[in-house]
């Protein structure tokens, strides 16, 4: 049972740290084309 919850507890760890870095990484490349077109 414990390693069950464990495994489970680690599956969602990794899809909640994906879901976290494609979420900053989609916000820095649109700050970085939001700069790029004011200093164009």
């Amino acid at each position: 049972m414990g390693l069950a919850l464990f495994s489970m507890a680690m599956f969602f760890a990794m899809i909640f740290a994906t879901i976290h870095g494609l979420r900053n990484e989609s916000r820095d490349r649109r700050e970085r084309y939001a700069t790029q077109k004011i200093f164009r």
